[in-house]
């Protein structure tokens, strides 16, 4: 699912350039495909963010990653003539996501919760971390695994 769409184009970028972009050859393939790599790249640096308490796809995605994603998108359709605005825009674009990354911005994300099939609440579980990560081997050294010889510690 792309986070924008032809009419999301045309109140970011006006009717008429939208118009020009399809009256191209393959104009609307061209914009639904620029729509969905830049839904990627945003996604790409989305998923970087650490300890980030939201799902990707976003379900709603907030106003400013949908012109993020429009400014990107328009890059991508218009790069062989991008204008001056056209880089400018798509640069604060990128500088922004990789702000998100740094953690010198924050994405307040509202996402709907989700219902199953019988309508009941579907509850996501969230949590931010360090980086560091616990698993049985990187345990190994303080509890005893099952068939393994060490451990300072073994359960009696």
């Amino acid at each position: 699912m792309a986070y924008i769409n032809a009419t999301d184009y045309a109140e970011r970028f006006t009717q008429r350039e939208l118009q020009q972009l399809l009256q191209t050859a393959g104009g609307s393939l061209k914009l639904d495909a620029a729509a969905s790599d830049a839904t990627e790249t945003v996604d790409s640096y989305l998923a970087a963010i650490p300890g980030r308490a939201f799902t990707l796809p976003l379900t709603v995605p907030p106003a400013k990653i949908k012109g993020v994603t429009a400014d990107i998108a328009r890059y991508e359709l218009w790069a062989q003539s991008a204008s001056e605005e056209v880089q400018r825009r798509y640069d604060q674009a990128i500088s922004y996501l990789k702000d998100l990354v740094a953690g010198k911005a924050r994405l307040v994300v509202d996402e709907e919760t989700p219902v199953d099939n019988t309508g009941n609440p579907i509850y996501r579980v969230g949590y931010r971390t360090n980086g560091r990560t616990f698993t049985d081997c990187s345990l190994r050294d303080f509890v005893g695994v099952p068939g393994e010889r060490g451990g300072r510690w073994r359960r009696g």
